[in-house]
């Protein structure tokens, strides 16, 4: 796992069970430069997803579309 991609599980764990949106990752896990427009935040969610999954994590990690993301306790 990149130090990136435990960045923002670690701040998922720390909201969850909440929803938290892409805005809301992007302020607290990159610096100012961030560009919220690319899709570099989609791409570390998903790269994050399949590591959980190889891990039996399978259904952690869930997008809330239009909403952002959430760390369940329980897989979905």
């Amino acid at each position: 796992m990149s130090a990136k991609e435990f960045d923002i599980l670690e701040y998922l764990a720390s909201r969850s069970p909440d929803i938290v949106s892409s805005e809301d990752i992007a302020e607290h896990v990159y610096d100012e430069s961030f560009d919220p427009f690319s899709s570099v935040l989609r791409v570390h969610i998903a790269n994050l997803r399949k590591k959980l999954t190889k891990k039996g994590g399978n259904g952690l990690l869930v997008t809330m579309k239009g909403s952002g993301y959430q760390l369940c306790g329980e897989k979905q």
